[in-house]
């Protein structure tokens, strides 16, 4: 026989209440400063009442029902009614789970809010001015390298765009690579090959930054070691409606045992945020990972193949998805 749970019940359903409206309006406070620089009391009635009223229907929706659903099953249970305890275990987990995404999403909106204090005009044109004295001293090389690196920054500091074309990543990609020629020497070198019909393969629209990391990897992890030139080539076709990019190096190649677990790890993607023992670039890797299966699904994201002395390849599948 089960003991009645009804009254503890109702008093937490009322406690989420008063609290759900609490936070909306604790909530509403920091969406004035944050928006307009105003406390909420200082807000017209019209706008007011529009903002609480979509901060409780958050509230309601993140917290209040979940745990409502939660604590109908403990009523039932309390009253001896059969409860299905493996749905209810699945409903907890899928609200931690919500709750974790949303912690990300918070912590992604504060690194933006940081990045955004950048002005970034004035670093453009400190980089143009230098541009312009190297060109009007007849010094080539820092115009070239000035001139790549504003486009870098150009295009990694806008905020304006989640996903781009290929063609835009690409030309991004050459920017990056150009700066490394620089410093290495042109010790290597890129190749871009792009297979059938090029202009609609570059109108294929990815996740921002998506090849950098791999690039960068390439060049850290394959060839900085490597005696001799080295070559990095990228390969971009549209298969079955599926945009395959490659990334190739002729770089030492990865060890059979740390790449399955580099390979594990894209595919355990949830438990394994990091690659292992791969430093700023292996996270740089894990995360694009990470960013194209939360956008697109399980079925997508990267792959590595290697062969230990002769290099290694990184293999992106996506949707191809043009505008």
């Amino acid at each position: 026989m089960g003991r009645s749970l009804g009254p503890r019940q109702g008093s937490l359903g009322r406690s989420l209440g008063l609290h759900m409206v609490v936070f909306a309006l604790l909530g509403l406070g920091v969406t004035g400063y944050l928006l307009v620089g105003q406390p909420a009391g200082n807000w017209p009635l019209f706008v007011l009442l529009p903002a609480l009223w979509a901060n409780l229907q958050a509230l309601w929706i993140r917290v209040y029902r979940p745990i409502r659903q939660v604590e109908e099953e403990l009523e039932l249970f309390g009253e001896g009614r059969p409860v299905g305890i493996h749905e209810l275990i699945q409903q907890l987990k899928e609200s931690v789970d919500r709750e974790y995404a949303a912690g990300i999403l918070k912590r992604e909106a504060e690194i933006s809010a940081l990045q955004s204090q950048i002005n970034p005009h004035f670093l453009y044109n400190v980089l143009d001015s230098i541009r312009g004295h190297a060109m009007a001293e007849g010094v080539e090389e820092i115009a070239d390298m000035t001139e790549a690196l504003s486009s870098l920054f150009r295009y990694s500091i806008s905020h304006r765009e989640a996903d781009v074309t290929l063609e835009r990543e690409l030309h991004h990609v050459r920017s990056y690579f150009k700066i490394q020629q620089y410093r290495f020497n042109n010790k290597f070198d890129l190749r871009v090959l792009v297979e059938g019909e090029a202009e609609k393969v570059l109108a294929c629209r990815l996740p921002k930054l998506t090849l950098q990391p791999i690039l960068e990897n390439a060049i850290y992890h394959g060839l900085e070691m490597k005696l001799g030139p080295g070559l990095v080539t990228i390969r971009a076709r549209v298969r079955a409606g599926q945009l395959q990019i490659a990334v190739t190096d002729d770089g030492m190649g990865v060890e059979p045992e740390r790449l399955e677990r580099i390979n594990r790890n894209f595919q355990e993607w949830e438990n394994a945020r990091r690659l292992e023992g791969g430093g700023g670039s292996g996270i740089a890797l894990a995360n694009v990972n990470s960013r194209i299966k939360m956008l697109h699904g399980e079925a997508w994201g990267l792959h590595m193949a290697s062969t230990p002395g002769l290099g290694a390849t990184v293999e992106v599948l996506l949707p191809a998805v043009r505008d």
